[in-house]
């Protein structure tokens, strides 16, 4: 089981930092990423919660979407599996995170 989840690991956590790249200030979507944090800051300021973070803004939140996301549309696993998915992918996704 571990070493079919592996593959799917790796490309979900490239597709999150792709995404997380891309919608950057400086980046081609970077438009679409600052009015999708000034609704992330609205609703801080509003509801105490951050919408952004897990769409677009902390790849470290990220899984929670896209991982839910690419699990259920590209891995085929049973629901059983949805979790530790998730804690797998954070995990990655910090160790990522630490060396860039």
């Amino acid at each position: 089981m571990i070493t079919e989840i592996i593959p799917y690991l790796i490309v979900n956590s490239s597709i999150i930092f792709g995404v997380y790249t891309i919608f950057h200030e400086d980046m081609v979507f970077g438009a679409i990423g600052n009015k999708v944090r000034s609704l992330g800051d609205y609703t801080q300021e509003k509801y105490n919660i951050d919408v952004s973070k897990p769409i677009l803004s902390c790849p470290l939140c990220m899984p929670s979407i896209w991982g839910t996301l690419f699990f259920f549309i590209f891995t085929g696993f049973t629901v059983v599996y949805l979790v530790p998915f998730l804690l797998a992918l954070v995990g990655l996704n910090t160790l990522v995170n630490a060396f860039i």
